[in-house]
């Protein structure tokens, strides 16, 4: 707890500093919405270049291989109020005790500072300080860490300096371990070659079988290049990047699984209408919500009436009575769709924002541009 209250103030006191010292290829720290900003600037130039095509680059075990020493070197010269936290929790040879508690002397069961942990109660002697057992802070970034994520950008930030550097007609972005590239299908070809040997710079392994290639034209994968090769589209940090088929292809992937999400929820036993909603509000209609932002708008709002749309029948058929009127069940389905802040329950509302989060995702990516 001490080392999480530790880190929590630190990422906050040096996030600005931090996205300023990793920018503009990392955007793993201190840049809202990280992930759509690099997919809209993907699609930007493929727009103007159709002849040009993506590639994703993935490094094997990259968070575990890559040297955390070098990572502490950097942030400790260019963040010194880090410095004594990364020594205490990442170098050294001993881990450093940081917390414990108290145990009772008179508890039996407890060791005693003497050894035996017995005595008669006549001829007992002085009670000794109450034993202490201490927790050690093992050493290593941890998930969830509030400095992790600034551990882990910083591992990697050199490789797409670099790249961007040599490859000055090619745009490389960066989120943590993922990679990103776009420019004429041959430059990727010498992209791939350069982060391998850039990439052992950094103890990062690349992994050729894990990385992918798209050419919207269908044009064939570069020399050198040993990876996957696509035409039609990708999955780019989680969300279909391609042509209108190859999203539509996706979207009836997302539609067909959150019917089947949204039946499972329906047939949960009788008894457990309080789990049902929870379930429905929690996960059924939030797990779409990243799509919607990087989606075009015309797959947005089909994947969006379609979540809505199972979310209403599963309401209807959980909260309906049979006394109900269809103008009731409307009227109460319209309640159901508002934020909890208002009054609803935030399900059977994407259709309504859908447009307005294309929206906002596309000028949040602009901003975030023009502060880099």
């Amino acid at each position: 707890m001490i080392r999480k209250l530790a880190a929590m103030a630190l990422a906050r006191t040096v996030r600005k500093a931090a996205a300023e010292l990793l920018a503009a290829a990392q955007l793993g720290v201190g840049v809202s919405s990280a992930c759509e900003h690099i997919l809209h600037e993907v699609e930007a130039p493929l727009s103007l270049h159709p002849e040009h095509a993506g590639a994703q680059l993935d490094f094997r075990n990259a968070f575990n291989l890559v040297s955390p020493g070098a990572a502490k070197a950097v942030l400790t010269r260019a963040l010194p109020v880090v410095g004594t936290y990364l020594e205490k929790v990442y170098g050294g040879d001993g881990a450093p005790s940081v917390s414990g508690w108290a145990g009772d002397p008179d508890d039996t069961d407890a060791p005693s500072p003497t050894g035996d942990g017995h005595h008669d109660g006549a001829d007992r002697p002085p009670a000794p300080p109450p034993w202490r057992l201490m927790l050690p802070a093992e050493r290593g970034a941890q998930d969830g860490g509030p400095l992790g994520p600034l551990l882990h950008a910083d591992e990697l930030w050199l490789l797409p300096r670099r790249l961007r550097a040599a490859h000055l007609g090619v745009l490389v972005q960066s989120f943590h371990a993922d990679i990103v590239a776009v420019g004429a299908p041959a430059d990727l070809g010498r992209v791939m070659g350069a982060a391998g040997t850039a990439g052992a710079l950094n103890d990062a392994e690349l992994a050729p079988a894990k990385c992918v290639g798209w050419s919207p034209s269908g044009a064939p994968a570069p020399a050198g290049w040993s990876g996957e090769c696509a035409a039609e589209g990708v999955v780019q940090l989680y969300a279909s990047l391609g042509g209108p088929a190859f999203v539509e292809v996706a979207i009836d992937r997302l539609t067909a699984d959150q019917r089947r999400l949204s039946g499972a929820i329906a047939d949960l036993p009788v008894g457990d209408l309080q789990s049902q909603l929870l379930v429905l509000r929690l996960c059924a209609g939030p797990r779409t919500n990243y799509w919607l932002p990087v989606l075009p708008l015309a797959a947005a709002a089909r994947l969006a009436a379609a979540v809505d749309k199972d979310a209403k029948v599963v309401l209807t058929g959980l909260v309906r009575h049979a006394c109900d009127s269809p103008a009731v069940v409307q009227a109460g389905l319209e309640c159901a769709a508002w934020p909890l802040g208002a009054g609803g329950w935030g399900m059977g509302g994407r259709t309504s924002v859908a447009p307005a989060d294309r929206l906002a995702s596309s000028v949040d990516a602009l901003r975030a541009g023009a502060a880099y």
